[in-house]
């Protein structure tokens, strides 16, 4: 090609990049209101945008406006996808929406499929980020961009994802502490405060409840004992090891390390969306359990940016059992007893012989033992198996059927002390939902 060829095609491609801002800046932009009901009543939600069957933007009702969005968008068609509770008690609700020029204002009503409050059930999320994190990780460790989520929207995101207790736990730091709490006040929403103790070393580990504004301090030589020992004194009652198996910063990658301790509470078995790592984990937390060490399994989102389109805030998560009134107080009690089940979507109500997750039974030598399991879903439980776990193993399945609602029992005859829990799978590899382990301790 002639040289006077390369320089017009250069000519134009600077015209075109230099012309292009300019036009979407003349782009004509509209305001957008969206009014969002749950069942009649306000509700805060994520709200998906699509355009040309292809994905646009992301938004939230404001967290101080209950129900409430407003936000701009250019003129044209869209599809909104509304949220609440997707996936584990909603389904997405959608509406086609024109957008002209004024104020469009735009209802949403979402109805409530299931509610596991009424069932003594309440979820949250036990490791997520606000905006803070980016200031410590950029100081400590010179990672930029690592959190985008305003620390009052992190409340937000948490009530569209239908979520009970609100969590928060940046890397390091305990800056969101103070708007993190007011907002769950101004909303009256109990709240739980940690932080990630984010080391090279040895893992990462959530330290909670902290007394509000308590840090623990990072250090580059500090060993695991320093930081539990320093949560505890700052109020921590529970320490959960994140993500035990990822890649360079796992603590269970370094279990036989002198400098290993054994002396936390809880363990994350699902984390974002589920894969290797979390099977891994879960095999390791059979062995604990085989071992007598009742940690508590927990799921978590791990979310730190709420306009990322893949990974949302409560998506997977804990749900705990919680008798009477609900508070802070006695979600974080009933965690750390076991009272508590991990999922992705699917909802369980186990109770074997009356007793539920974390508790313990005394039965004689060959007395019958009956679990009763009612798993509720929005999706089809087609494709999905429940398994009845024994000291690790599966001992009796059930494929379950194309409703959304299924009671399943099981009938084991006691022989030896150990531990039963439910799990939901699509694969032995592939789990939905685990309930933590209902212990067995058999008579002499």
């Amino acid at each position: 090609m002639p040289r006077w060829m390369y320089l017009t095609l250069g000519i134009l491609a600077l015209s075109a990049s230099f012309f292009l801002p300019f036009k979407l800046a003349t782009q004509t932009e509209s305001n957008v209101n969206v009014s969002v009901t749950i069942d009649g009543q306000p509700a805060d939600a994520l709200i998906r945008i699509f355009k040309n069957a292809e994905f646009f933007q992301v938004e939230y009702t404001d967290v101080h406006s209950l129900g409430q969005a407003g936000f701009q968008l250019p003129n044209g068609n869209y599809l909104f996808q509304v949220e609440h509770g997707a996936g584990f008690t909603s389904l997405p609700k959608q509406q086609e929406v024109a957008v002209g020029s004024g104020t469009n204002n735009i209802e949403v009503n979402i109805e409530r499929l299931f509610n596991p409050n009424k069932q003594g059930y309440y979820s949250a999320d036990l490791h997520t980020h606000s905006i803070a994190s980016r200031a410590s990780t950029l100081e400590i460790f010179g990672i930029p961009n690592h959190g985008s989520t305003p620390v009052d929207q992190a409340v937000g995101v948490q009530l569209a994802a239908d979520l009970d207790v609100m969590f928060i736990s940046d890397h390091n730091t305990v800056s969101s502490h103070e708007l993190f709490a007011q907002t769950s006040i101004e909303r009256g929403i109990p709240y739980l405060l940690s932080e990630e103790i984010t080391t090279l070393l040895w893992g990462h580990f959530n330290a909670y409840s902290l007394e509000p504004g308590k840090l623990v301090e990072f250090g580059f030589a500090k060993v695991p004992g320093q930081f539990f020992e320093e949560s505890r004194a700052n109020g921590a009652t529970m320490i959960q090891v994140n993500h035990p198996y990822s890649i360079g910063f796992g603590y269970f990658v370094i279990e036989d390390d002198p400098m290993f301790r054994s002396d936390f509470e809880a363990v994350e078995v699902f984390n974002d969306h589920f894969g290797e790592d979390d099977l891994r984990t879960i095999n390791k937390m059979f062995e604990f359990w085989n071992a007598g060490q009742r940690y508590v399994a927990t799921a978590v989102s791990d979310d730190h940016d709420w306009k990322i389109l893949g990974s949302e805030y409560g998506s997977p998560r804990t749900f705990v059992f919680v008798d009477g009134e609900l508070t802070a107080e006695k979600f974080l009690q009933s965690l750390q007893a076991g009272h508590a089940y991990v999922t992705h979507g699917p909802l369980l109500n186990v109770t074997a012989n009356g007793a539920i997750p974390g508790e313990t039974l005394t039965l004689g030598q060959g007395e019958s033992l009956t679990f009763n399991t009612e798993v509720q879903s929005v999706h089809s439980l087609s494709g999905l198996t429940l398994d009845l776990i024994h000291n690790g193993e599966p001992i009796q399945s059930v494929s379950l059927d194309d409703v959304n609602t299924q009671n399943v029992s099981f009938e084991e005859a006691v022989t030896e002390s150990g531990w039963y829990l439910i799990r939901l799978v699509t694969s032995p590899r592939n789990y939905e939902a685990m309930t933590n382990p209902i212990w067995i301790e058999v008579a002499p």
